[in-house]
Order: structure tokens, then sequence, then C-alpha cells
């Protein structure tokens, strides 16, 4: 994110933003996913060697991908963090996740 973008979004998350509002938390792509055609053909291409154990990512095939962003609406007495499912925010959580 550049320096004026982020001055911008400060200024707007300094104003009232009024009940109703939904505010969503992330970075601009706050997620991995993993695409098996996507992931084939890289392999076969031979892309990205130098960055991509494609063996290794074998193991994450059926895993789909993670979003980790937080929902949260405004309302007239604060704020309430939406849905009800907790995330994995470590490695090992992740782990746990792709493994269940």
């Amino acid at each position: 994110m550049n320096k004026e973008t982020y001055i911008s979004r400060r200024a707007k998350l300094k104003k009232d933003m009024g009940s109703g509002l939904l505010l969503f938390l992330g970075n601009d792509e706050a997620g991995i996913y993993f695409i098996p055609e996507l992931m084939d053909k890289w392999r076969a291409e031979h892309l990205h060697e130098d960055f991509i154990c494609y063996d290794a990512l074998d193991a994450w095939r059926d895993f789909t991908g993670l979003r980790n962003e937080l929902n949260y609406l405004i309302t007239p007495t604060g704020v309430r963090l939406l849905g009800t499912i907790k995330k994995p925010m470590t490695i090992e959580e992740v782990y746990k996740a792709k493994n269940s």
C-alpha cells in the first residue's frame, strides 16, 4: 500500500462511521489458495521452480485455501465481530485445520 492510500484510509477511520457499517479487516489479499489445476499447469510448464517445491505442495491439494479476514459490524453501542467459526491464526492452527 502506498503512503497516500494509507493516509486516506486512516483519515476515513478517524471519522464517525455510524451504525450499520460493515468493516472488513485484513490486508490487500489476506489469503492463500490451492488450485489443483493451476498447480498442475505450473508444474508441467516448470514455472516458479525456484520458489515452489511441487512435491511438498501436493500435500495441500485438497485444502482449497484460507482467507484470514475479520468482519465487524458497527452498532449504536460499539462493534460486533461477525461469524462463529474461529479462524486459524498460527501455523499450528493452519496445519490442524488442514488435517481435520
